[in-house]
């Protein structure tokens, strides 16, 4: 009986020690997968566990705020908690130091009320991207370590100087309390070399857009909206994104438009302008289907367009982007495709507010506006005897007082709003789109609209 519970007792011992290194080994490997190797090499095939970014192929792909970049091979990835930090940033998303040196840059998410703690000391080098963004900078130093500074237009190198680089250029945070940028700094505390400089500028000129695709939008629950990227023209460039974001998630790609700016949401059915036609988009396909063909009119330029009872309507002709009245000519055809039918020429409306099915009549309304002073026109077209008539035109400018104007505008705008409304996104559910209630934010900034045409 005694060497029974001796040996029970050794066997205890023997499990005990088992148990302990199994779990120190589990907890070892918990640890390194919360705290993942920050160099270049090590982390060239990985993300990290949050999927905040990945380094691959020599790009840093920041996936949480959808750009890229090429980091030189003389810079690497550095710990937050090895690194000396300026003042008032808040937390960084990632840091990077030049190898051997002091130099440092981080993208950061600061608060308006902090960065006001910092002063201008002068401008920086200005860099303008692959993508054709222009990124302004300057020089700052934060005025409870530096008081006292005096602004110059030409560098003046100062001890703790910080050169500053907003990214993205314009509304880049969803929050107008806080905004996104880059630092670059010593730190040491000391100036910043001009290599560093030079190379900074050189890393940022490769900053774009970068969005992961949606895998599939069928069984998707979620938001679509419109983002453009950069300043280029919008005819014949693939610069607005449609992107699908849920709740919290890092927003995706499900495609890229070739306009984007006229983009109308209609049963379930997206449509926009371009290259002289109206297209059908359907984001679960990724295709973009012309509706309007017209061979016999190959230079036009769709001005704007409706659609009501599945019967569309659009402007089109000579580009007329000045000053004057348009030379348009309106024209109707089904949505289900076919020849469009020739409703009426030398129209000098340049928009569509909308038609309304009681009255018979479709609304247009021209004008143009220039440093604070405008006319405006509208119009009305009657299907019936196919004839427009001017139904009221004032001009004026900004800060002159004109009752009879004022009254007949909130009169137009509630026309205009009996048709359609804008909106910043659409619900998706299912595979089924939705308007969404009127109250609802979208968790983004500069982003392009919708134009919601009511069935």
């Amino acid at each position: 009986m005694g060497n029974l519970t001796k040996y029970y007792y050794q066997i205890l011992i023997i499990v005990a020690v088992i148990t302990v290194i199994t779990a120190g080994i589990v907890l070892f490997k918990e640890k390194a997968n919360r705290q993942p190797s920050l160099d270049n090499k090590n982390i060239s095939e990985q993300q990290t566990p949050l999927e905040k970014f990945s380094f691959k192929d020599g790009t840093f792909n920041f996936r949480i705020g959808n750009f890229s970049f090429d980091p030189l091979p003389s810079w690497e990835l550095a710990h937050q908690e090895k690194t000396t930090l300026p003042p008032d940033i808040g937390t960084p998303y990632f840091i990077f130091k030049r190898k051997d040196m002091a130099c440092t840059f981080l993208y950061t998410r600061i608060a308006v009320p902090d960065f006001r703690k910092y002063t201008q000391t002068s401008f920086a080098t200005r860099v303008f991207t692959d993508k054709g963004d222009q990124l302004d900078a300057s020089w700052y130093v934060n005025t409870s370590t530096t008081p006292n500074t005096q602004f110059q237009e030409n560098h003046q190198p100062i001890h703790g100087e910080i050169r500053i680089n907003h990214y993205p250029i314009f509304g880049n945070d969803y929050d107008e309390s806080y905004m996104r940028a880059f630092f670059l700094f010593a730190s040491n505390g000391e100036t910043v070399s001009d290599i560093c400089d030079s190379e900074f500028s050189q890393m940022l000129r490769t900053l774009r857009p970068t969005y992961d695709k949606v895998p599939n939008l069928s069984n998707a629950n979620g938001s679509l909206y419109l983002k453009s990227i950069n300043g280029e023209t919008k005819e014949k460039n693939h610069n607005i994104h449609l992107l699908f974001s849920h709740q919290a998630s890092i927003p995706q790609q499900v495609m890229t438009l070739h306009s984007g700016y006229q983009t109308t949401f209609f049963k379930n059915h997206l449509y926009d302008a371009y290259e002289g036609n109206i297209w059908i988009i359907d984001p679960f396909a990724n295709t973009e289907t012309s509706i309007t063909k017209n061979p016999n009119i190959p230079n036009e330029e769709i001005s704007d367009f409706f659609i009501s009872n599945d019967q569309l309507y659009y402007l089109a002709g000579t580009p007329c982007d000045g000053p004057g009245p348009c030379n348009l000519n309106l024209f109707s055809v089904s949505l289900n495709g076919g020849i469009p039918q020739l409703l009426a020429q030398h129209v000098a409306a340049r928009s569509i507010l909308g038609y309304s099915s009681a009255e018979d009549k479709l609304y247009l309304e021209g004008g143009y506006g220039d440093a604070g002073c405008f006319n405006q026109e509208f119009y009305q077209y009657t299907p019936k005897n196919r004839e427009i008539r001017l139904i009221y035109s004032y001009a004026g400018c900004e800060g002159v007082i004109n009752p009879a104007a004022d009254k007949m505008t909130k009169e137009i705008h509630a026309l205009e709003n009996r048709f359609s409304r804008s909106i910043s996104h659409i619900h998706l559910e299912n595979g089924n789109f939705s308007e969404p209630p009127e109250n609802e934010v979208l968790k983004d900034r500069n982003t392009n609209s919708f134009r919601f045409i009511f069935d």
